[in-house]
């Protein structure tokens, strides 16, 4: 709780729970850019994004946002509202409600 930024830097688009809680509790987000970061970080409005394949984007983007503190704090409060946005616990629960009500592929055989 004492950071203000939180960093992601994965290669692949990987689900990460802690940076949806980072967002939620108004942490400033950077990010390597991938499928999942780039279907709800919107650059300079919610936090920053860096090629992933670029290590020096990203730490530009880190000393960017230390000398920064009002880009800090208004990425972190974009990223307050995608959060109850995009992750709010109705939400979550709602999705998991439609994946159980889909009807299933295949029927499952019983064993003899």
């Amino acid at each position: 709780l004492a950071a203000d930024l939180y960093i992601y830097a994965f290669h692949t688009p990987r689900t990460d729970p802690m940076l949806i809680r980072a967002m939620a509790k108004q942490r400033c987000i950077l990010a390597t850019s991938n499928r999942w970061t780039e279907s709800f970080i919107t650059p300079n409005e919610n936090g920053l994004l860096a090629p992933a394949a670029r290590p020096a984007a990203l730490a530009e983007a880190i000393l960017l946002a230390f000398a920064k503190s009002d880009l800090r704090s208004r990425l972190a409060n974009g990223g307050v509202r995608t959060a109850k946005l995009h992750f709010s616990l109705g939400d979550q629960a709602r999705r998991v409600l439609e994946l159980l009500q889909k009807p299933a592929e295949q029927p499952c055989e019983s064993a003899p």
